[in-house]
């Protein structure tokens, strides 16, 4: 269980790593998910991710299906895998037969759910997709910072698929920097 986010400015500790970093966040930065169980986690990502429709800067809606929230905090299975069967698993979670165990999801990445709705709707930039595999191609690339850790940004990046005027969350991913070919051409601002 995580405790709750002290006041946007101040910094705090959210390393997983032995040796906690601070980080100080920008105002207006959403507080990180509390994640007691599978059953919370998800019921909280249908309730305030699947359920709305957001909408980018240039008029694009966002709408997040239920079944991207395996590869969104990817999980996987005892071998490493993720599962193939993103429904069952979904209905696993619910039913209580799948756990989120530590080392099989990326905790940062499920309690920084709750960032994904600022980064489309507040992007500091959108970009095309640069990555070459997945299901995001063609698609678009929304970039926000978040604050500062040591000096350096915090970028969190959300990778979208197009689907026709629509755009559809693939994955959400912490990034350092950005090789200019990476963020050129900026499709927005």
């Amino acid at each position: 269980m995580t405790k709750p986010l002290p006041e946007p400015g101040v910094p705090i500790h959210l390393s997983l790593n032995a040796t906690p970093k601070p980080y100080v966040l920008e105002v207006g930065t959403p507080a990180l998910v509390s994640i007691a169980s599978g059953q919370r986690l998800l019921e909280w990502y249908r309730a305030n991710l699947c359920s709305k429709v957001f909408v980018d800067p240039r008029g694009h809606r966002v709408i997040f299906l239920d079944t991207d929230f395996v590869h969104l905090i990817k999980l996987v299975d005892k071998y490493g895998n993720e599962p193939r069967n993103r429904r069952m698993t979904l209905d696993q979670i619910q039913s209580g037969r799948v756990s989120l165990a530590p080392g099989r999801f990326d905790i940062r990445r499920a309690q920084e759910l709750s960032w994904a709705s600022s980064i489309v709707e507040k992007p500091t930039m959108i970009v095309p997709n640069w990555q070459v595999l997945g299901k995001a191609n063609p698609g678009d690339a929304y970039i926000k910072n978040f604050g500062v850790d040591g000096g350096r940004p915090i970028y969190r990046v959300l990778i979208c698929a197009h689907a026709g005027q629509r755009r559809r969350p693939v994955t959400l991913f912490p990034r350092e920097r950005f090789a200019s070919q990476e963020i050129h051409p900026i499709l927005w601002p």
